[in-house]
Parts: C-alpha cells; structure tokens; sequence
C-alpha cells in the first residue's frame, strides 16, 4: 500500500479512470464521492492565488483503493484551512472513498497523515461516528474538536409496498396529507416531476436559488454560496452528470406547470439524498414541502432505494423518519498559527453549550433574542 497526494490539476486530471472504476465497484458509493462531482467542485470554484488541489489516494500496487479529495486555502493573513472539495456549500457527506482492503485505521491514519502535512486547520463535515477515519482523527494526537450531528432516513425495507410503509404513520398525520393534497388539487392540475432536459433542469434551479435567497432574507440570515454565479454554474454542470453510479437530480412539485416546492437530491445505487428543498410561501397553508417529501419517499422506494433527508435536526425529518444515523463535523488544529485562529470559535462553542445546558428553554430564548437585537443594533 503506498500513499500519494495530486496536488496539481494534471496529476487530479490523471485518476479520472480509476477514480471511476473504484467509485463502480463500491456498492454504497455517494454520487457525492465521484470523480466527475470533485472535478466541478474544483473547476467551478473561484479559486484564490494561494488554492491549491490536495487530493489523497492509496494504491496496492497499480490499483487505486483510496481517494480523499480536498482543497486548501489560504486567504492573505490567514492560516491554511482544508475543505472537501464539493459543490461549496459544505453540506455533503465527507467519507473517504475506500476499498474493503483499505477501510481499515491504519491505512486511514496513513492517509490522514499524509492529508495534514503543510496546514493549519483541517475541517471534515459529517463522517459516520464509528467509521475508521474517524478513529484515525481520534488518535491523531492532535488538537481536535467534534460537532456530532444526526442524520434522518425513511428505509424501505420496513415494509413490503408503499401503503404498508405509510401505514406506519399515525393515522391523523396521514389524513393530514390526503386532505392537503385533495385541497391543493382542487386549485389545478398537481404533478410531481423530475427535470430531464436541460431547459427543465435550468428553470428548477433557477427558482430553487430564488427560494432559498427570499427565504434566507424573510428569516434574517445570510448565505453567500446560494448568490454566487459559481453556484448556478455548478448546478447546470452537475445536471448534466449521470453514470452508473448516479446523477443529481432536480425534483417539482408543480400545481398548473409551476413550482410549489423543489428538491435537489442525488441518486446512487442505494439511496436518494435529499440536499437543498424549498417551496413557496404563498402555498403554506397546503404544506407543499411536507407533500413534496412524500412524493420523493414514495419514488425512492419504488426504486429499492433509502430516502435520506441528510443531517440537521428539524420537526418534519423526525416525523417521517423511521431510522437515523450519527454521524459528525471535525476540526483539527494542527499547528499553533491553526489553534490562534481556530481557538476562540471554540470556546465561543464550548461557552454556548453550557449556556444551552444550564438556562431553561424560556431564558434561552430571551436570550437570543436579546442577542439579536444587539446585532441589529451594530449594524450586523
């Protein structure tokens, strides 16, 4: 087993067939993890001067069995921080790609060594709690901090067809949704649909983009990847991807050809991922989103395939829910300029979890409002 990293566009360039192949031969490989998702993470990023490639890969003998893909960057005075490459939004699962023969703790803190060589602060969102990457970061001896995260899952294999599987639901919650759904369809003509042509695909994204801006301002937050002109681009790239591994597909929930809620899921061979979903606020009342997310349960399990609404805790993943699984975001410090920088975020982090588990939930909340008032007050 030998350990190499391509640091270069040409050496990344290179591993685009074996990358391929071993992304085919590992059953539960994310569309996320492929070759062709990584290349637009880097191609369609703005890169800075000082950005650079640092992709991890273990062979045995000529066959790739490995590969960690990340970029490191490093804006003027500031320490060099390690991300996986992705679409930049930092939202897809961060698993190394690996072979049977090289899921084990050595060969991962072989990789994880070679990784942290010549950075700061290395950043891994959302590794599966067990896994032996997250063992070889444990025992790293480095300075190192966990943000552990839950992840929510509708399996099909509760259930023999999809009317046994909804079933399971309590029975007011399903008459819920038939009632919606009957109201909805008595406004027009209701579809749920999967874009194919790239003209459908373009106009999905377009109003998921325009969602997600209005909603961001309604709720007073901010996200700068969902405004910049990268983020379209990488978008429209990633439509155009399909293998046998998967593809990013864009879903609608449409009353009379136009969008009540979207989906931007990607699809492999085991599961669909659920990863941005907005829907239109004049439509509330209907609960297009909680229709929408049914819709996409029933065609992932009329695929054999797993429904995941991914991570971040929130009311309507823990209502459709039948399994979850731990997964959790890591930050290592690896030299004294990466513990400067990175330190007072956490204790600022430390400090906010022992507010949470000392203040009940009424003194909580007047306290963030009153500390959002004060931002508002400086101009935040």
């Amino acid at each position: 087993m030998r350990i190499e990293i391509a640091e270069t566009v040409q050496t990344f360039t290179a591993l685009a067939g074996a990358w391929r192949k071993l992304a085919s031969e590992i059953p539960d490989c994310h569309f996320t993890q492929t070759y062709d998702w990584c290349r637009l993470g880097w191609e369609r990023r703005v890169l800075h001067p000082n950005d650079k490639l640092r992709c991890v890969t273990a062979w045995e003998e000529e066959k790739l069995v490995a590969v960690w893909p990340f970029i490191q960057r490093r804006k003027s005075g500031k320490p060099r921080r390690l991300d996986p490459i992705g679409c930049g939004l930092n939202e897809e699962y961060a698993d190394p790609l690996l072979a049977p023969i090289a899921d084990n703790l050595e060969t991962c803190k072989q990789i994880l060594q070679a990784l942290m060589r010549g950075s700061d602060i290395l950043h891994v969102q959302f590794l599966v709690e067990g896994s032996n990457m997250q063992k070889a970061i444990e025992v790293s001896r480095r300075v190192h901090h966990a943000v552990p995260i839950e992840s929510f899952q509708t399996d099909r294999r509760s259930a023999p067809n999809w009317n046994a599987f909804m079933s399971a639901y309590p029975s007011k919650f399903r008459a819920n949704l038939r009632s919606r759904r009957k109201h909805l369809s008595e406004e027009g003509i209701l579809t749920f649909e999967l874009a194919e042509s790239a003209e459908d695909q373009a106009v999905v994204i377009d109003w998921i983009l325009d969602q997600k801006q209005a909603w961001l301002e309604r709720k007073d937050k901010s996200h700068h990847w969902f405004h910049k002109p990268e983020t379209r681009a990488f978008l429209l790239d990633a439509a155009t991807l399909k293998d046998d591994v998967g593809r990013m597909a864009l879903f609608s929930l449409k009353l009379n050809g136009v969008p009540l809620a979207a989906a931007l899921c990607t699809v492999d061979r085991t599961s669909i991922e659920m990863q941005i979903t907005t829907f239109d606020p004049a439509y509330s009342r209907f609960s297009p989103g909680n229709l929408m997310i049914q819709d996409l349960a029933q065609w992932g399990f009329e695929r054999q395939l797993v429904f995941d609404m991914r991570t971040l805790k929130s009311e309507y993943k823990e209502r459709w829910a039948n399994q979850s699984s731990k997964r959790a975001s890591h930050f290592l410090l690896l030299t004294a300029r990466g513990i400067a920088n990175f330190g007072p975020v956490l204790l600022l982090y430390k400090g906010m979890q022992w507010i949470e588990a000392t203040l009940s939930p009424e003194d909580l909340l007047r306290l963030k409002g009153t500390a959002k008032r004060m931002l508002h007050a400086i101009g935040r």
